[in-house]
Protein backbone atom coordinates (compact mmCIF):
# COMPACT_ATOMS: atom_id res chain seq x y z
CA UNK A 1 0.00 0.00 0.00
CA UNK A 2 1.52 3.64 -0.66
CA UNK A 3 -0.48 5.82 0.74
CA UNK A 4 -0.11 4.27 4.65
CA UNK A 5 -1.85 7.19 7.07
CA UNK A 6 0.55 5.63 10.28
CA UNK A 7 3.81 5.92 7.52
CA UNK A 8 3.43 8.62 4.99
CA UNK A 9 0.51 10.49 6.19
CA UNK A 10 -0.08 14.24 5.97
CA UNK A 11 2.38 14.95 8.55
CA UNK A 12 5.11 13.14 7.06
CA UNK A 13 4.57 14.32 3.63
CA UNK A 14 4.66 18.02 4.54
CA UNK A 15 7.98 17.48 6.56
CA UNK A 16 9.93 15.46 3.84
CA UNK A 17 8.65 16.49 0.49
CA UNK A 18 11.16 19.15 -0.59
CA UNK A 19 10.56 22.34 -1.42
CA UNK A 20 10.66 23.05 -5.44
CA UNK A 21 13.62 24.95 -4.75
CA UNK A 22 15.25 21.95 -3.65
CA UNK A 23 13.80 19.10 -5.29
CA UNK A 24 16.34 18.65 -8.56
CA UNK A 25 15.99 15.27 -10.14
CA UNK A 26 18.01 16.26 -13.35
CA UNK A 27 20.28 19.02 -13.89
CA UNK A 28 18.80 22.61 -14.58
CA UNK A 29 20.38 24.60 -17.68
CA UNK A 30 22.61 26.64 -15.65
CA UNK A 31 24.74 23.36 -14.43
CA UNK A 32 26.51 23.87 -17.57
CA UNK A 33 29.01 21.45 -16.54
CA UNK A 34 26.16 18.53 -16.86
CA UNK A 35 24.80 20.10 -19.94
CA UNK A 36 28.08 20.47 -21.87
CA UNK A 37 29.16 16.86 -21.60
CA UNK A 38 26.30 16.06 -23.25
CA UNK A 39 26.22 18.98 -26.20
CA UNK A 40 28.74 17.26 -28.46
CA UNK A 41 27.53 14.25 -28.58
CA UNK A 42 25.35 12.61 -31.09
CA UNK A 43 22.17 13.03 -29.06
CA UNK A 44 23.25 16.75 -28.26
CA UNK A 45 23.56 17.32 -32.11
CA UNK A 46 20.67 15.91 -33.05
CA UNK A 47 18.56 17.97 -30.86
CA UNK A 48 19.87 21.36 -31.65
CA UNK A 49 19.56 20.26 -35.34
CA UNK A 50 16.38 19.66 -34.65
CA UNK A 51 15.35 22.92 -32.80
CA UNK A 52 17.35 25.21 -35.87
CA UNK A 53 14.64 23.67 -38.08
CA UNK A 54 12.22 25.51 -35.44
CA UNK A 55 13.96 28.55 -35.06
CA UNK A 56 10.82 30.79 -37.07
CA UNK A 57 8.11 28.48 -36.03
CA UNK A 58 5.36 30.40 -36.29
CA UNK A 59 3.15 29.04 -33.63
CA UNK A 60 -0.02 28.77 -36.15
CA UNK A 61 -3.55 29.45 -33.97
CA UNK A 62 -5.69 26.42 -33.41
CA UNK A 63 -8.72 27.32 -34.81
CA UNK A 64 -11.96 27.29 -33.26
CA UNK A 65 -13.30 25.16 -36.77
CA UNK A 66 -10.88 22.77 -35.86
CA UNK A 67 -12.36 22.25 -32.29
CA UNK A 68 -15.90 22.18 -34.33
CA UNK A 69 -15.23 19.98 -36.27
CA UNK A 70 -15.54 16.75 -33.96
CA UNK A 71 -19.00 17.73 -33.78
CA UNK A 72 -19.47 18.56 -37.18
CA UNK A 73 -17.73 15.04 -38.89
CA UNK A 74 -16.22 13.39 -36.34
CA UNK A 75 -12.84 14.33 -37.37
CA UNK A 76 -10.47 14.94 -34.63
CA UNK A 77 -7.20 14.81 -36.46
CA UNK A 78 -7.55 18.62 -37.32
CA UNK A 79 -7.04 19.85 -34.32
CA UNK A 80 -5.05 16.97 -32.40
CA UNK A 81 -2.16 17.61 -35.01
CA UNK A 82 -1.71 21.15 -34.47
CA UNK A 83 -2.15 20.63 -30.88
CA UNK A 84 0.39 18.10 -30.00
CA UNK A 85 2.72 19.60 -32.78
CA UNK A 86 3.24 22.85 -30.66
CA UNK A 87 3.96 20.60 -27.61
CA UNK A 88 6.43 18.61 -29.28
CA UNK A 89 8.07 22.23 -30.68
CA UNK A 90 8.49 23.43 -27.14
CA UNK A 91 9.83 20.08 -25.95
CA UNK A 92 13.00 20.22 -28.88
CA UNK A 93 13.61 23.60 -27.84
CA UNK A 94 13.66 23.85 -24.32
CA UNK A 95 16.17 20.58 -25.12
CA UNK A 96 18.01 22.42 -27.25
CA UNK A 97 18.52 25.45 -24.98
CA UNK A 98 19.49 23.56 -22.04
CA UNK A 99 22.09 21.99 -24.13
CA UNK A 100 23.27 25.13 -25.54
CA UNK A 101 22.50 27.53 -22.65
CA UNK A 102 23.38 30.79 -24.85
CA UNK A 103 20.17 32.04 -25.27
CA UNK A 104 19.57 31.13 -29.28
CA UNK A 105 16.57 29.53 -28.71
CA UNK A 106 15.23 31.16 -25.61
CA UNK A 107 12.51 33.51 -27.69
CA UNK A 108 11.16 30.64 -28.86
CA UNK A 109 10.62 29.00 -25.64
CA UNK A 110 8.93 31.71 -24.59
CA UNK A 111 6.52 32.20 -27.88
CA UNK A 112 6.05 28.55 -27.23
CA UNK A 113 4.74 28.67 -23.52
CA UNK A 114 2.98 31.79 -24.03
CA UNK A 115 1.08 30.46 -26.80
CA UNK A 116 0.37 26.92 -25.09
CA UNK A 117 -1.13 28.97 -21.64
CA UNK A 118 -3.33 30.98 -24.28
CA UNK A 119 -4.73 28.21 -26.09
CA UNK A 120 -8.56 28.31 -24.56
CA UNK A 121 -8.68 25.06 -22.91
CA UNK A 122 -5.81 21.85 -23.03
CA UNK A 123 -9.54 19.63 -22.76
CA UNK A 124 -10.10 17.93 -26.52
CA UNK A 125 -13.71 17.52 -28.03
CA UNK A 126 -13.70 13.64 -26.74
CA UNK A 127 -13.09 13.98 -23.48
CA UNK A 128 -15.29 16.49 -22.49
CA UNK A 129 -18.66 14.56 -24.32
CA UNK A 130 -16.61 11.35 -22.60
CA UNK A 131 -17.33 13.26 -19.07
CA UNK A 132 -21.08 14.34 -20.24
CA UNK A 133 -19.73 17.78 -19.91
CA UNK A 134 -21.94 20.92 -21.97
CA UNK A 135 -22.35 17.38 -24.45
CA UNK A 136 -24.16 19.55 -27.04
CA UNK A 137 -21.92 22.85 -26.95
CA UNK A 138 -19.10 22.73 -29.63
CA UNK A 139 -17.39 25.67 -28.92
CA UNK A 140 -14.12 25.87 -26.74
CA UNK A 141 -14.94 27.61 -22.91
CA UNK A 142 -12.31 28.98 -20.98
CA UNK A 143 -14.02 27.24 -18.16
CA UNK A 144 -13.55 23.74 -19.55
CA UNK A 145 -11.00 22.68 -16.84
CA UNK A 146 -10.72 18.96 -16.53
CA UNK A 147 -8.22 16.50 -14.27
CA UNK A 148 -7.30 14.54 -17.72
CA UNK A 149 -5.05 13.06 -20.36
CA UNK A 150 -4.28 16.17 -22.19
CA UNK A 151 -4.56 18.60 -19.72
CA UNK A 152 -1.77 16.41 -17.52
CA UNK A 153 0.31 15.81 -20.46
CA UNK A 154 0.31 19.97 -20.99
CA UNK A 155 0.78 20.54 -17.63
CA UNK A 156 4.03 18.01 -17.15
CA UNK A 157 5.48 20.20 -20.51
CA UNK A 158 5.18 23.14 -18.85
CA UNK A 159 6.13 22.31 -15.07
CA UNK A 160 9.36 20.33 -16.97
CA UNK A 161 10.35 23.39 -18.96
CA UNK A 162 9.85 26.03 -15.65
CA UNK A 163 12.45 23.97 -14.09
CA UNK A 164 15.19 23.96 -16.56
CA UNK A 165 14.64 27.32 -17.28
CA UNK A 166 13.04 29.05 -14.71
CA UNK A 167 16.31 31.33 -14.19
CA UNK A 168 16.74 32.85 -17.49
CA UNK A 169 13.05 33.77 -17.58
CA UNK A 170 13.37 35.45 -14.19
CA UNK A 171 16.23 37.20 -15.97
CA UNK A 172 13.78 38.36 -18.79
CA UNK A 173 10.76 38.92 -16.44
CA UNK A 174 8.80 37.19 -13.28
CA UNK A 175 5.68 36.51 -15.30
CA UNK A 176 7.11 33.64 -17.55
CA UNK A 177 7.09 31.98 -14.35
CA UNK A 178 3.92 33.26 -13.09
CA UNK A 179 2.18 32.89 -16.17
CA UNK A 180 3.09 28.62 -16.08
CA UNK A 181 2.28 28.34 -12.15
CA UNK A 182 -1.06 29.82 -12.64
CA UNK A 183 -2.67 28.05 -15.71
CA UNK A 184 -1.55 24.76 -14.44
CA UNK A 185 -2.86 25.69 -11.11
CA UNK A 186 -6.14 26.89 -12.49
CA UNK A 187 -6.33 23.89 -15.20
CA UNK A 188 -5.08 21.10 -13.42
CA UNK A 189 -4.62 21.21 -9.88
CA UNK A 190 -7.75 23.00 -8.90
CA UNK A 191 -10.02 20.30 -11.05
CA UNK A 192 -7.89 17.73 -9.45
CA UNK A 193 -8.53 18.64 -6.07
CA UNK A 194 -11.84 19.61 -6.25
CA UNK A 195 -13.26 16.19 -6.98
CA UNK A 196 -13.01 12.65 -6.37
CA UNK A 197 -15.73 11.31 -8.59
CA UNK A 198 -13.11 10.80 -12.08
CA UNK A 199 -13.51 7.35 -12.12
CA UNK A 200 -9.42 6.72 -13.68
CA UNK A 201 -8.92 7.61 -10.02
CA UNK A 202 -10.33 4.39 -8.34
CA UNK A 203 -12.96 6.15 -5.87
CA UNK A 204 -15.91 4.93 -7.21
CA UNK A 205 -16.95 1.24 -5.60
CA UNK A 206 -17.09 -1.33 -8.95
CA UNK A 207 -14.97 1.13 -11.67
CA UNK A 208 -11.63 -0.65 -12.40
CA UNK A 209 -9.41 1.62 -13.48
CA UNK A 210 -7.04 1.58 -16.45
CA UNK A 211 -3.92 3.62 -17.58
CA UNK A 212 -5.74 7.01 -16.93
CA UNK A 213 -4.52 6.53 -13.38
CA UNK A 214 -0.88 6.58 -13.28
CA UNK A 215 -0.63 9.09 -16.86
CA UNK A 216 -3.11 11.79 -15.39
CA UNK A 217 -1.32 11.12 -11.44
CA UNK A 218 1.84 11.57 -13.10
CA UNK A 219 0.83 15.14 -14.42
CA UNK A 220 -0.19 15.76 -11.11
CA UNK A 221 2.88 14.74 -8.83
CA UNK A 222 4.51 16.28 -11.49
CA UNK A 223 3.15 19.80 -10.97
CA UNK A 224 2.80 19.75 -7.32
CA UNK A 225 6.48 18.89 -7.02
CA UNK A 226 7.71 21.14 -9.88
CA UNK A 227 5.42 24.28 -9.19
CA UNK A 228 3.93 23.94 -5.45
CA UNK A 229 5.67 25.92 -2.84
CA UNK A 230 2.88 26.02 0.08
CA UNK A 231 3.68 23.02 2.56
CA UNK A 232 -0.03 22.14 3.42
CA UNK A 233 -1.31 22.44 -0.40
CA UNK A 234 1.20 20.12 -2.20
CA UNK A 235 0.72 17.44 0.85
CA UNK A 236 -2.62 17.11 0.30
CA UNK A 237 -2.27 16.98 -3.48
CA UNK A 238 0.53 14.01 -3.19
CA UNK A 239 -1.82 12.29 -0.43
CA UNK A 240 -4.13 11.78 -3.17
CA UNK A 241 -2.26 10.98 -5.68
CA UNK A 242 -0.83 8.19 -4.06
CA UNK A 243 -4.61 7.08 -2.76
CA UNK A 244 -5.26 6.77 -6.45
CA UNK A 245 -2.51 5.18 -7.62
CA UNK A 246 -3.17 2.29 -4.60
CA UNK A 247 -6.21 2.02 -6.74
CA UNK A 248 -4.07 1.45 -9.57
CA UNK A 249 -1.73 -1.21 -7.69
CA UNK A 250 -4.65 -2.99 -6.41
CA UNK A 251 -7.22 -3.42 -9.24
CA UNK A 252 -4.48 -3.66 -12.35
CA UNK A 253 -3.23 -6.99 -13.89
CA UNK A 254 -0.10 -8.21 -11.94
CA UNK A 255 1.45 -8.47 -15.62
CA UNK A 256 1.08 -4.63 -16.50
CA UNK A 257 0.08 -5.21 -19.67
CA UNK A 258 -2.62 -2.20 -20.97
CA UNK A 259 -6.11 -2.94 -22.58
CA UNK A 260 -4.76 -0.44 -25.38
CA UNK A 261 -1.87 -1.96 -26.41
CA UNK A 262 1.68 -2.62 -25.75
CA UNK A 263 2.60 0.52 -26.47
CA UNK A 264 0.79 2.05 -24.05
CA UNK A 265 2.59 0.25 -21.22
CA UNK A 266 4.86 3.53 -20.80
CA UNK A 267 1.65 5.51 -19.49
CA UNK A 268 0.16 2.43 -17.55
CA UNK A 269 3.11 0.20 -15.90
CA UNK A 270 5.79 2.79 -16.51
CA UNK A 271 4.16 5.47 -15.34
CA UNK A 272 3.43 4.29 -12.17
CA UNK A 273 6.74 3.52 -12.11
CA UNK A 274 7.81 7.27 -13.28
CA UNK A 275 5.68 7.90 -9.94
CA UNK A 276 7.54 6.08 -7.56
CA UNK A 277 10.50 7.34 -8.60
CA UNK A 278 8.90 11.05 -7.97
CA UNK A 279 8.25 10.11 -4.96
CA UNK A 280 11.72 8.47 -3.88
CA UNK A 281 13.30 11.43 -5.37
CA UNK A 282 11.41 13.66 -3.48
CA UNK A 283 11.70 12.71 -0.38
CA UNK A 284 14.99 11.68 -0.14
CA UNK A 285 14.40 7.87 -0.70
CA UNK A 286 12.12 8.10 2.39
CA UNK A 287 9.36 6.50 0.42
CA UNK A 288 10.13 3.52 -1.41
CA UNK A 289 7.98 1.06 -2.17
CA UNK A 290 9.49 -0.58 -5.41
CA UNK A 291 9.40 -3.76 -3.45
Amino acid sequence: MLYDESKYGLDFLKDRLRPPERFAPFPRADDRKAWDALRDSDAGRMWVGLAERYADYAWPALKVSAYMDYWRTGNLITRTNRFFERRSVLGILTIAECLEGEGRFLDQVINGIFAVCEETTWVPPLHRLHWKVNMDECMPDATDHMAELETAETSRYLAWTHYLLSPAFESISPRIGRRIVREVKTRLIAPYMARDDYWWMGFTEGVRVNNWNPWVNGGMLTALLLLEDDREEKARGVAKVMRSLDAFIRTYPSDGCCDEGPSYWSSSGGGLFECLELLDLATGGEIDIFE
